[in-house]
Parts: structure tokens; C-alpha cells; sequence
């Protein structure tokens, strides 16, 4: 064992005595007394403690694995792919339309909710029973939910009138 002092091992290490305090106290450094240090064992200690960081200073393109930027590339171009397929299936919406989806059905929702006291009010006062004024209620509201309805499949085939028998 060689034991060196601090400032031995930072002008070795290229760094702060500060440095190697810090290290010592993190255990990374083998320290055998006050300011003492085993050079050997600080040596390999130090130089297996900046393998396990990551590169703060060499980031450029010479650290790259040629091999696994080959395959990010290639899971990029997959995932593109499977995205623009599942497009064309119409399986996946873009943000703008779903958007203007949801402000159209709520724009409609509005409406026909605003609606209900100016269309039912004529037609309510005119009524004796509750079960008459909760069935006109419910016309109303079944009907505002049926164009509600209509909105979800606009661009495309309504399902419920593709095989639907209109006979009533």
C-alpha cells in the first residue's frame, strides 16, 4: 500500500482537494488516515466510480452505439408506421377532430337543452297529470340525446341505419 495525501491524488485526478474529500466521505475513495489516502486502491476505486456515471462531458456523436441508434431508428419508423396505418383504418383521430367532435356535440347538447322550456313550456301547461308532463319531459330529452347520438358518427355510416328495419 502507498499511501498519498490529498492533494497528491486531485493534482493525479486532475481535481479539487475539495473533490477528493468528497469522494473520500462517499465512500468512493479508500482514506487510511487524516488526509491520507491508498493510492493503488483510490486509483481503481476513481476510475470504477466515472465508469458507473453518466458522460456529462462527451456526449457527441462518437458515443453512439451505431447498433442501437439503428434500432431506435427502426422502432421510430415501426411506431410511425402502425400509427398511419391505424389513420387509415380509422382507428386513431387526430386531436383537431376529435376537437371539433366534442364541440359540435356540445353545441348541440346546448341547444337542445335550451330549447326545452320554450318547446315544452305551451305543451305543459296544458297538462293534468304528472305521468303526461314526465313523458312529454322525456320525448323531449330522448330526442335531444338522439341527435347528441348522430353527432358520434358523423364522416362515416350511422351503424343504426345500416341494416335497421324503419317500419314503426
Amino acid at each position: 500500500m502507498t499511501a498519498v495525501a490529498a492533494v497528491q491524488l486531485a493534482a493525479l485526478f486532475d481535481c479539487s482537494e475539495r473533490t477528493i474529500r468528497d469522494l473520500a466521505q462517499r465512500g468512493v475513495l479508500a482514506k487510511v488516515g487524516r488526509d491520507r489516502y491508498d493510492a493503488p486502491a483510490s486509483v481503481t476505486a476513481y476510475i470504477r466510480h466515472l465508469r458507473e456515471q453518466p458522460s456529462a462531458r462527451g456526449s457527441g456523436s462518437g458515443d453512439l452505439n451505431p447498433e442501437q441508434e439503428r434500432a431506435r431508428k427502426d422502432r421510430a419508423l415501426a411506431d410511425k408506421t402502425e400509427l398511419q396505418n391505424a389513420v387509415t383504418r380509422g382507428e386513431l383521430v387526430s386531436a383537431e377532430d376529435a376537437e371539433a367532435a366534442w364541440v359540435e356535440m356540445i353545441s348541440i347538447a346546448r341547444s337542445r337543452l335550451l330549447a326545452m322550456p320554450t318547446k315544452l313550456g305551451p305543451a305543459l301547461a296544458t297538462m293534468t297529470t304528472a305521468t303526461e308532463v314526465q313523458s312529454a319531459i322525456e320525448a323531449e330529452v330522448t330526442a335531444a340525446l338522439e341527435d347528441l347520438a348522430g353527432t358520434l358518427v358523423e364522416g362515416s355510416e350511422d351503424p343504426r341505419a345500416g341494416g335497421a328495419d324503419s317500419s314503426g
